[in-house]
């Protein structure tokens, strides 16, 4: 995934809009209820085995950015697409925390952005390097790409920062979410900023865009829409799994 964005509210709700950038030849399965403990809804990388965005039965929500690593790239280190899995697999977020740092000392992964979040609170695990920093999810707007989190010198990030604006309904409470919903389809297919960076549905010659998603949670844990587009949000459309999300409850 190549585009995360993320609204922390000051009553706990989320919101989180992302697209996914991968090869186009790279197997794909799209979001499904995998029958792990718990239950997850994520998408499958069938190459590699893991996903890029996944919720839980428990309201755990984890998606995942692949950076640059500093020392560079190392084909023979796991998938990153394992942590949001691991994430996803704890009760909370709060034990996903200690079960990732405790991982992270011990596993080498190439460079990534990780996002953990449920309602009321959250955290972000930089790791561009060996050493992998960790923060709490602030209340606000958040946007990463490939870069650093929220870095305004990312021409994505600072593409997305422009359309969302600063705009009071990305802070008030659920019941404007079918308008922030709106606002994130369009910024997803957005093809406006510099081609070479700064267009955030990308379409390359051999890599782009490949799926959007787009959840909301409550403020009490229930996640109120769950939506997919499976290809360039710019041609596909968003398919609702809201139900899925329910894991029959």
């Amino acid at each position: 995934m190549c585009l995360l964005i993320c609204l922390h509210r000051r009553d706990g709700s989320l919101v989180i809009a992302a697209n996914r950038d991968e090869r186009y030849d790279r197997p794909t399965r799209p979001p499904f209820v995998w029958e792990t403990h718990p239950p997850l809804l994520a998408g499958r990388d069938e190459v590699a085995g893991g996903t890029w965005l996944a919720l839980s039965a428990r309201g755990v929500v984890a998606a995942i950015t692949n950076r640059p690593t500093l020392d560079g790239d190392d084909p023979t280190r796991p998938s990153r697409g394992q942590l949001p899995l691991l994430a996803c697999g704890c009760d909370s977020a709060a034990s996903a925390r200690s079960v990732l740092q405790e991982h992270l000392r011990a596993v080498r992964y190439n460079g990534f952005n990780l996002l953990v979040a449920e309602a009321g609170e959250g955290f972000v695990i930089q790791c561009p390097a060996a050493h992998a920093a960790i923060e709490d999810l602030r209340v606000g707007v958040h946007v990463v790409a490939n870069g650093g989190w929220n870095d305004p010198s990312d021409p994505r990030v600072a593409r997305a920062r422009t359309l969302l604006g600063e705009r009071e309904i990305y802070a008030a409470r659920t019941d404007r979410d079918p308008e922030v919903i709106a606002d994130l389809r369009r910024i997803c297919r957005d093809h406006q900023g510099a081609a070479d960076r700064g267009t955030l549905c990308m379409h390359g010659q051999s890599a782009g865009t490949v799926s959007s998603t787009i959840i909301a949670v409550d403020a009490d844990g229930r996640v109120r829409r769950h939506l997919h587009a499976e290809g360039p949000p710019c041609q596909s459309e968003y398919h609702d799994l809201t139900e899925l999300a329910q894991f029959g409850g």
